[in-house]
């Protein structure tokens, strides 16, 4: 055998070698990244796509950079091409769970749950602790049809996380009849607002002809209905962070505005309609923002743009009425609030402003019209309730009130120490001092839980007055 063989036959199991190093499941070449033609989307949107694909085409073996260009792709909802990314990513690297995890959730998009569910088992290899993937898997088996492998899935999560609402929710639809029932109620205990969790167990009451409690349940389903119990899914989370489109900064926004980050939420409204001129629900949502951050004529100017774009957005006089109520400007105010209540008339908190605003200028039978009215649009809104028991509380209809304040207790909010406060000092007045005492002790626990230190001093205080003088 010449030299010039030995050299051509090594060569030859050099490359075989490397090829191999590239696999995935055996000797398989790694796939191309997909061809995106990012000219084809908003300014914005096709410089975050085309940066991260540039990037990811310069360093073909970089698996961080690759990974980018998945999460950049997903995050503007183009799943197929995330998806082929996703697959030279874990080519490029088998031991990455944000690979895995995320590729699940670009493949649901599609309705691949066996694919889905063998990426996520995969992902669980790598981190078994992981609740959003295995919250995640339970889903896919459910809606695959494998609801004893969901079940099992669920209930090894409730062993981890026994608190976790998703958890119970999916579980209920999962086990069905009447312990399923139990398990939707437990989830709608610990976050009142889930919608999904609403409309499940209001569909087990009709299955049983209750369309009476099935209603009751989904009394507040309208305005509950795309609500989620919070998740920490720091995977999911920078994912959606990348997201530039319009509508991407508007919810990222949203959710800074929620953890009290004002100035980032205002700036990525700002971005959006910089995107998009014609936002009303970005305008909107300035309004708000910029009146709690102080900057009083861009508010003013933010609620003109939305009633332009749409004089139909009740929201955007709702928002205009707050900002004109806390800067003692009543009768702007007032206005504002009749013209969401004309666009929208149950607009619960326009209906319940308004009602304040009467009752300030001493017009109680008018204010308690437009309590009730509020009350009317959402059973559950317990500073509506609030306001009317007091009403009825000046006037001395006790009975009245006290049926008021204690539906002002549920669901609790940070103002439910202060309600049952006020419950208390109506039983205390209607002669009913041993209740009184027992509902100060409670409100009392409820402040200190808070750190409400000024109001427990208060109850405090009153609650010693009544048990020395029994």
């Amino acid at each position: 055998m010449t030299r010039r063989h030995l050299t051509k036959r090594y060569a030859t199991r050099i490359v075989s070698v490397a090829a191999c190093t590239l696999v995935l499941f055996g000797c398989r070449t790694v796939p191309p990244l997909p061809n995106i033609d990012s000219n084809r989307f908003q300014d914005d949107v096709a410089k975050a796509i085309g940066g991260a694909m540039a990037e990811a085409k310069a360093n073909p073996s970089d698996t961080n950079k690759t990974v980018g260009a998945c999460k950049v792709l997903h995050a503007h909802e183009q799943y197929h091409a995330a998806g082929q990314c996703y697959a030279r990513a874990y080519a490029l690297d088998s031991k990455r769970f944000d690979t895995l995890y995320c590729w699940g959730h670009a493949l649901a998009s599609d309705g691949a749950y066996a694919e889905l569910a063998a990426r996520l088992k995969r992902a669980l290899a790598i981190r078994p602790d992981s609740l959003p993937a295995r919250l995640k898997l339970a889903e896919v088996l459910t809606e695959s049809g494998d609801t004893a492998a969901a079940v099992e899935q669920y209930k090894l999560i409730l062993a981890m996380a026994p608190n976790e609402p998703r958890a119970h929710y999916g579980l209920g639809r999962a086990l069905g009849g009447d312990d399923g029932a139990e398990e939707l109620r437990q989830s709608l205990n610990l976050f009142p607002r889930y919608g999904a969790a609403q409309f499940a167990l209001a569909a087990v009451y009709r299955r049983k002809g209750d369309e009476a409690k099935a209603q009751e349940i989904l009394r507040d389903y309208e305005s509950d209905r795309l609500l989620l119990p919070p998740l920490d899914d720091p995977d999911m989370t920078t994912v959606r962070s990348l997201n530039v489109s319009a509508t991407g900064l508007i919810q990222r926004a949203t959710a800074a505005a929620a953890e009290g980050h004002l100035i980032e939420a205002a700036s990525l409204d700002q971005r959006a309609v910089a995107a998009d001129p014609k936002l009303t629900r970005a305008y909107t949502d300035l309004i708000s923002l910029y009146a709690r951050l102080g900057r009083d004529s861009q508010a003013v100017e933010a609620y003109r743009k939305a009633i332009a774009l749409d004089p139909s957005e009740a929201d955007a006089y709702y928002n205009y009425g707050v900002f004109c109520f806390e800067r003692g400007k009543t009768m702007d105010a007032q206005g504002a609030f009749e013209r969401a209540v004309e666009v929208q008339p149950r607009h619960a908190e326009a209906l319940n402003n308004l009602g304040a605003i009467l009752e300030e200028k001493g017009k109680w039978e008018q204010a308690a019209v437009f309590y009730r009215r509020a009350i009317d649009a959402n059973p559950a809104y317990p500073l509506a309730h609030f306001h009317l028991g007091r009403i009825y509380a000046n006037r001395r209809k006790y009975a009245l009130a006290i049926a008021e304040f204690e539906r002002s207790l549920d669901p609790k909010t940070e103002n439910t120490p202060a309600y049952m406060y006020a419950l208390a000092a109506t039983h205390e007045r209607a002669g009913n001092r041993q209740r009184a005492v027992e509902l100060l002790r409670d409100a009392k626990k409820e402040a200190a839980a808070r750190r409400q230190e000024e109001l427990a001093v208060s109850i405090d205080r009153d609650l010693a007055t009544l048990e020395r003088n029994p």
